[in-house]
């Protein structure tokens, strides 16, 4: 995506609830699990091999990622 003369991009993940409530404790796995997970965002910034030399400037400057999470209407239904 262009805008103001840079390109971006975003790394992606989600997390899927419906593991993280059968565990024994889901506050602190979710906790564990969100943090795992921005750490290996981040890390992937400086492997992922963007299209552009601009794009791979700005992901690089900026760290763009995106977390998404999956599985709430499992969850509740449980509930």
């Amino acid at each position: 995506i262009e805008s103001d003369g840079m390109y971006h991009s975003c790394n992606l993940i989600s997390i899927n609830l419906v593991k993280i409530f059968e565990s024994e404790n889901p506050e602190k796995t979710f906790e564990e699990v969100v943090y795992q997970a921005v750490d290996m965002l981040d890390k992937s910034i400086d492997l992922t091999n963007n299209p552009t030399k601009e794009a791979d400037n700005a992901s690089k400057a900026l760290r763009n990622i995106g977390i998404g999470l999956l599985g709430l209407a499992d969850v509740m239904a449980k509930e």
